[in-house]
């Protein structure tokens, strides 16, 4: 028996509904996969209400999700995630998401610093 987990639909012309079922795959978005195959995936349990009273007290205006911890940028002093800045740094961006300075550098927030908070709005402030 041959195994065509993750082969492409148009690579396997030759299996029909049938033989799909004796062999056990089924087809979605044309790769075949074993319906035998099992993912064990291990967690800890939290309980909600740890979860409910910690408090992510920065905001992402990139990305716009909540964190714990955030960088500033060192050039124009802008909040910055940490999932936001890897992914400036894979895609050679090594500009500043928002002054696109050239010699960015991101560093942590002090906690002890004054929050930055950004707003959207249609009034006028």
């Amino acid at each position: 028996m041959f195994v065509c987990c993750g082969k492409k639909k148009k690579d396997r012309k030759h299996l029909s509904l049938g033989n799909l079922n004796q062999l056990n795959l089924i087809c979605q978005d044309g790769l075949y996969f074993d319906k035998n195959l099992k993912i064990i995936t291990e967690y800890n349990k939290t309980n909600v209400s740890e979860i409910g009273n910690k408090e992510c007290k920065y905001y992402c205006p990139i990305c716009f999700k909540y964190y714990d911890c955030m960088l500033r940028s060192t050039c124009c002093s802008n909040y910055v995630c940490h999932i936001c800045a890897v992914q400036s740094l894979t895609n050679k961006m090594y500009n500043c998401h928002y002054c696109r300075n050239e010699h960015c550098k991101y560093v942590d927030v002090d906690p002890n610093q004054q929050l930055k908070i950004y707003t959207d709005s249609h009034y006028k402030l």
